[in-house]
This record gives structure tokens, C-alpha cells and sequence, in this order.
């Protein structure tokens, strides 16, 4: 195990939670994984162990007119039979809230330095995985500011810069840094207690340097939510966009339109509770250029008794190149169901399968693969004062 997962872990260990307004909550977890097909090959040639510690903090200062939270978490991974692959992931997040009479301030940063291998297979990633491991780093800076206009009107403006680098290969991986940025704006009336309708606008910038890549969009919708009762909520909204790219110094334009949509609907019962998400937006992408994400998520959990509760978690990812090449279009769809048990109210064990499948639509054959894990999960009870 690499010296450096000790620097964490003893900074949990020495922290004591404060009295008055300070927030200490450590979380410490352990998993053994088996997976089948690791890189998501068509025909794949060994199977993986792997071992994941991972320390975590969440350390906060509560105001009366807002509050300052941070979290940590470091993950130690640890391949037994291809040790090349071991790496230290590290992520980083804060968030500074401030709310006034009128006026609400937020401003949240993200730094995350983690594998190739965790990152690719999501809505901003190439889909390609390599046993040549690469590090991706990320830094986020996401201003908000709403002013409330009146008791039912809200207007609210933010900024979101997002820089993505990988670390440097000899080799071709076929990974592009880029930067992406979004200026937006909306304004939101509650029609009833239980009703809200708002517009919004964006305008977005995309650069990726070394695909000689820039794309500016501009994008609008509607949308609508609703409370069904304190336990049941409804969102949905509905849009379009335009987005203009230019690559090989300008010398080769283009101009793309589709539309954005998004819904959610969310139920809690006495037995547990169900979530349902699906949309389709722009996302910036590892590939070197922007990809149309249309995705879909259903989760459930179903509490058998205190103790014992079940999962069965569905997601559902159609990426599309907005322009060029579009050797990196995919659908990427996983099943993961799981059974928890809460041992005391400190400890939490997870054991969990998921099947993961990918296919290239460039490609005849799905690639497939299979993983069963399991996770013991440690979180101090501290009472905060």
C-alpha cells in the first residue's frame, strides 16, 4: 500500500469533534471487488481482484446566515493481480452558502484527481478503456447568485468554469483536455404552495486544444415542478439548442441543433423509495468535442426490516459526437442491484452485482462485463452541539 493513503487517514484520526457550530463527520469503507471484464473488452483475457480503502471527512462551520461545508475522500486502489493499475484518487469538494433577506450567495469548488479508469464510462468520458492508466484531473469554480424579486419570483445568475486535464503518455490514448465554461441565467414564479414554472438561458464555451476544437452554444427552456405532497415531487423541462464549431484553426465550421429535456420524479413511502431521472443535454467530453448525452435513471430501495434493506439500481447512456468523427457514439447501460445491512447504527455492510454493457455503434459486438462487490462502511455517531 502506497505511503500516501497514511496522511488521510491520520488526519481522521486526530481531528475531535468541536462543540458549538463545527460539523466532524468521518467515514471510513472497505471493498473487495471481482470483475470479469475490467477494461469492457469484446473478448476479455484475465479477471480482476481489487481492493478499495477509502478514508473520507466532512468538516463544516454552520452560520446563522449560512454555512461552509467540505468534504474529502481518498481512495486507495489496489489491483492483486495487475499491479500496474494501483492508484491513489483523491477528491475534494467545498461549498460556502449565504442567505440574506433578499439576497442568497453560492459558491461551490471541486478538485479531483482520479483514474481513467473510473472516469470513462460516464457522460463526459470517450467510453474507451486501457490497461494504460491515466490520471484526470479536474477543477471546478461554480458562482450562483438569486435575488428574490418577490414572495413567488426569483431571479437567479451562475457561472460554472470546468478545467480537465489527463496526465501525460507516450502513448496515443486518444484523451483530450479541454475547458468549459457557462454563463446562465433564470427566473423562476411559484404559481401555488405546491406549483413552480421558470425560464432559463445558457451560453456555453468549449475548448479542447489539442483536437484544434472550439464550439460556443446557447440554449433556453422552460420548465415545471410540482409537489404532489411532501413525499412526491415532479420536475420536468423542455428546451432547445444551437451550437457553432469550429476546428482546424477555423478553417472547418459547422452548426448543430437539438433539443435539451429533462424530468424527474421522486417518491418516498413507509416501505422505502423510488427516483426516476431522464434527459438530454450537451456535455463537454474527453473525446475533443462536445457529445449529446441522452440518459436515464430509475432507482428504488425497499426496506425489508430496520436492519435489512434492498437496492436495484438502472442507468441508461446514448452519446452522440455533435460533429466530426463519430467513431466514440455509444450506449452504455448498467443493472446493479444489492442488499444492505445495517450491523449498528456505526456500521454498514453492502454486498452488490452489477452488469455493465457497452457498445460502439461502429462496432457489431457488445462488450460486457460483471462485478460483484462487497463493502463494510464505518461512520462515527457524533453528536453535534
Amino acid at each position: 500500500m502506497k505511503k500516501g493513503f497514511l496522511v488521510p487517514l491520520a488526519l481522521c484520526a486526530s481531528l475531535t469533534c468541536q462543540a458549538g457550530d463545527y460539523i466532524f463527520e468521518p467515514v471510513f469503507s472497505v471493498d473487495e471487488r471481482y470483475e470479469d471484464n475490467l477494461l469492457l473488452q469484446i473478448n476479455p483475457s484475465h479477471v480482476n481482484w481489487i481492493s478499495t480503502v477509502s478514508p473520507a471527512v466532512r468538516l463544516g462551520y454552520l452560520l446563522e446566515s449560512g454555512d461552509l461545508v467540505a468534504n474529502f475522500k481518498w481512495n486507495q486502489l489496489i489491483y492483486h493481480n495487475e499491479s500496474t493499475l494501483n492508484v491513489a484518487e483523491k477528491l475534494f469538494n467545498a461549498d460556502y452558502l449565504y442567505n440574506g433577506e433578499l439576497f442568497s450567495f453560492n459558491l461551490n469548488g471541486d478538485y479531483s484527481i482520479q483514474s481513467s479508469l473510473t472516469t470513462e464510462l460516464g457522460s463526459t468520458g470517450s467510453g474507451q478503456l486501457s490497461n494504460v492508466q491515466l490520471l484526470r484531473t479536474n477543477r471546478i469554480i461554480a458562482p450562483t447568485f438569486s435575488y428574490r424579486l418577490t414572495e413567488r419570483d426569483t431571479l437567479q445568475l451562475g457561472y460554472s468554469y470546468n478545467d480537465v486535464t489527463y496526465e501525460k503518455s507516450s502513448t496515443n490514448s486518444g484523451l483530450s483536455d479541454y475547458i468549459s465554461q457557462q454563463l446562465s441565467t433564470s427566473a423562476s414564479h411559484k404559481l401555488s404552495e405546491r406549483q413552480q414554472v421558470s425560464l432559463s438561458g445558457s451560453y456555453s464555451l468549449f475548448k479542447a486544444p489539442s483536437a484544434d476544437q472550439n464550439s460556443t452554444t446557447i440554449s433556453y427552456q422552460a420548465g415545471w415542478q410540482y409537489s404532489f405532497s411532501e413525499k412526491t415531487q415532479l420536475g420536468l423541462s423542455i428546451g432547445m439548442r444551437n451550437t457553432d464549431t469550429e476546428s482546424l484553426g477555423g478553417r472547418i465550421k459547422s452548426s448543430t441543433s437539438g433539443h435539451i429535456f429533462s424530468a424527474n420524479l421522486d417518491r418516498a413511502t413507509e416501505w422505502g423509495s423510488i427516483s426516476v431521472n431522464a434527459g438530454q443535454q450537451l456535455n463537454p467530453a474527453s473525446t475533443g468535442q462536445q457529445q449529446q448525452a441522452t440518459t436515464f435513471s430509475a432507482r428504488t430501495i425497499y426496506n425489508i426490516n430496520e436492519r435489512w434493506y434492498t437496492s436495484l439500481s438502472v442507468n441508461y447512456l446514448k452519446s452522440d459526437a455533435t460533429s466530426g468523427a463519430n467513431s466514440n457514439n455509444r450506449t452504455y447501460a448498467t443493472l446493479s442491484p444489492a442488499l444492505n445491512w445495517r450491523w449498528t447504527p456505526e456500521t454498514k455492510l453492502e454486498l452488490s452485482y452489477s452488469y455493465r454493457q457497452q457498445q460502439f455503434d461502429n462496432e457489431n459486438d457488445a462488450r460486457v462485463g460483471n462485478s460483484v462487490q462487497l463493502q463494510f462502511i464505518y461512520q462515527p455517531q457524533i453528536n453535534h452541539r
